[in-house]
């Protein structure tokens, strides 16, 4: 049954990772086919990264509403509904629009699948996570050499074989994690304290340092390396895809620890923010190519580490309204994306060929030291001084929210 949760929750991560960068990844054969300039193929991208984002908490109260598995096939229903009609024609007036309901169908789906796999522990969330970063690589890496042979509808029907294998598990999955009601949990914070809660914000820093950042920064390292260091885009390319890559690993690596070593859970996710701005100085470098590599692994690796934990937490926080809760911290996630990618491209036009946006972002990543969240916060301070059992901490050892 765990297992079964496990890889339903994975496989729809994985077709949502793939839905965000799979236009990107051949952006050219879009251009042509469409009759439209690159700037408008980055509207596609727009389009489903800001509904993605905005359409968090909403998807959040209808899982906490109607169950996670209900909201899943929903979500996923709408990915592929929005891909089969995208097929019909290459125009901008179609695909948009279809972009943008892409957003809504993922940002339902991704809440539903976190709270679907939340009940068999802080690993699995890893797992989910990692899903994720490994559906937006395999886009970057199969795309291109699919787009002579697929032509403009390979996005598309890519899109929309994963979405659809994804509905398939999730419709015949195990039937997800009972709801825990108000009255069970009398104590737990409503909904409604979530936007008033600190301890939901440094979750949410945790999310948008580990998450945000390093998606802003393996954006840009294609041409960053080109312009800064003369690096072919072959090299370049290879050297961004590791900081999507590694998370694959490190993201499932956080929540062993969030539910093993509970003790390690703050220094763990301090080193990680660290280490991503060590790494990110690296890069900003464009050096040697053995230094940018060394760098794209290091916030690769690091940046995967709190995943789990600002997920997990956020979850045991509002047991009652667990949806809610993740969708805020997804939703703060990926605003930073939405926001700091074309603010990071305008570094470009500054001298340094893009370093000094690099070394800003680098400095904001070492503000979040300020935020980690207490062993409290996320859930762990009673776990921590007991020995590890193997299982999650349960809605009864959730300390209560503000108000």
């Amino acid at each position: 049954m765990k297992a079964r949760a496990t890889l339903v929750s994975a496989m729809i991560s994985l077709g949502l990772g793939f839905s965000l960068p799979n236009i990107g990844a051949v952006a050219e054969t879009i251009e042509a086919a469409y009759a439209i300039s690159l700037a408008t193929v980055g509207l596609f991208t727009t389009a489903v990264s800001l509904t993605h984002s905005l359409g968090q908490i909403p998807g959040g109260g209808l899982v906490d509403r109607f169950g996670a598995k209900r909201i899943a096939i929903l979500g996923m229903a709408i990915v592929c509904t929005a891909n089969a009609v995208a097929l019909i024609a290459p125009e901008p007036a179609l695909a948009i629009p279809c972009r943008a309901l892409i957003g809504v169908g993922t940002s339902m789906a991704f809440v539903a699948a976190s709270i679907y796999v939340r009940e068999v522990g802080a690993v699995a969330q890893g797992v989910f996570g990692g899903a994720g970063l490994a559906g937006a690589g395999i886009a970057i890496a199969i795309m291109p050499p699919l787009a002579d042979p697929l032509g403009w509808r390979g996005p598309w029907l890519m899109a929309l074989a994963l979405g659809g294998t994804a509905l398939a598990l999730t419709l015949i999955g195990p039937p997800g994690p009972k709801r825990v009601t108000r009255a069970q949990v009398p104590d737990a914070p409503s909904a409604r304290r979530v936007f008033r809660d600190p301890a939901i914000y440094r979750l949410a820093a945790m999310h948008m340092a580990g998450m945000g950042l390093s998606i802003v920064v393996a954006n840009w390292v294609v041409t960053l390396l080109t312009r800064a260091g003369d690096y072919s885009e072959d090299t370049a390319g290879l050297i961004g895809s590791v900081a999507l890559l590694l998370g694959l690993i490190t993201r499932p690596y956080g929540g062993w620890i969030f539910r093993h070593r509970p003790h390690w859970m703050r220094p763990a996710l301090a080193l990680s923010i660290v280490l991503s701005a060590a790494g990110t100085v690296a890069v900003a470098a464009a050096g040697p190519v053995w230094l940018s590599l060394l760098g794209t692994i290091v916030v690769g690796a690091a940046a995967g580490i709190p995943f789990a934990p600002a997920f997990t937490g956020a979850a045991l926080r509002y047991p009652a309204t667990p949806g809610v809760a993740v969708g805020f911290v997804n939703m703060l996630g990926n605003g930073v994306v939405v926001a700091g990618a074309p603010l990071l491209g305008l570094a470009f036009s500054l001298p340094g060929d893009g370093r000094i946006g690099y070394l800003v972002v680098a400095g904001i990543w070492l503000s979040a030291l300020l935020a980690i969240p207490s062993m409290r916060e996320l859930g762990l301070e009673r776990r921590a001084a007991e020995p590890a059992t193997g299982t999650e901490p349960g809605p009864a050892s959730v300390e209560p929210g503000p108000g």
